[in-house]
């Protein structure tokens, strides 16, 4: 029988926890992807969501989970599930005003997740167009594989990204 990956595993619960939201009307899944790298030997999977009580598609949360040759290798060749797993990133999309505005939800998200991720932010717009929408894009890293020994961390990153999103 074939046994599935950490990464597998992780995606099923991530899907689970986000759809079960979903069908709850706390959140409204807009994009969802499971993508695999033949060039790299890699797997990607991101879902991203928005408030069911919002009219535009901005702000989302986007959660990418990411593992790669040396993590299946770890897992499935040397049988080493303490250093093998998944990186996990969130993204937090949101229409701002003015750069000044990233500092303010940079904040609000530190206070959220009480500083722990790392935080870093971009900034896009259109170049020449007659209104800037400018989009802030709040990325949050947790510096750390991800495994099954965390799943119960799964549920918590999830609830503070929606609360974030709320914000």
């Amino acid at each position: 029988m074939f046994d599935p990956t950490i990464y597998e595993n992780l995606k099923v619960v991530l899907e689970g926890e986000l759809y079960d939201l979903d069908l709850q009307g706390t959140i409204e899944i807009v994009n969802r992807k499971d993508l695999i790298d033949m060039a790299t030997m890699s797997r990607i999977f991101s879902i991203e969501w928005k408030r069911t009580d919002q009219q535009t598609l901005y702000p989302t949360a986007e959660l990418v989970m990411t593992a790669n040759l040396e993590d299946f290798a770890l897992e499935k060749i040397d049988h080493d599930v303490h250093r093998s797993g998944c990186d996990i990133r969130v993204h937090l999309i949101h229409y701002i005003a003015n750069e000044e505005q990233c500092y303010t939800i940079k904040q609000k998200i530190n206070t959220i997740w009480n500083n722990r991720p790392l935080i870093t932010q971009k900034v896009y717009y259109d170049i020449g167009a007659k209104e800037k929408n400018q989009l802030c894009q709040t990325t949050l890293s947790f510096n750390r594989k991800i495994n099954e020994e965390n799943i119960k961390d799964l549920n918590g990153i999830i609830s503070f990204t929606v609360h974030s999103l709320e914000r």
